[in-house]
């Protein structure tokens, strides 16, 4: 079991800063991951100091590529 990384408290302080991608109508490609689950990722990673493509997709939900997609966005 994992320790909470992203408060709901916390999360209600981000998620209005985060923009919102509208998805497009023709060719809306692969679906974006989920906001919190990314930005949970590259809390996990900024903590623990570990590679990108070493962030567990399981526990996360969001591999580290994306992860690190969002936070170069």
């Amino acid at each position: 079991m994992r320790e909470e990384v992203l408060t709901d408290e916390l999360w209600g302080r981000l998620e209005p800063l985060i923009p919102v991608h509208p998805r497009r109508f023709r060719y809306p490609g692969r679906k974006r991951a989920d906001d919190r689950a990314a930005s949970e990722g590259i809390l996990d990673v900024v903590r623990t100091g570990i590679g990108w493509n070493r962030l567990p997709t399981s526990v996360f939900g969001a591999s580290g590529a994306t992860c690190w997609r969002r936070l170069t966005e």
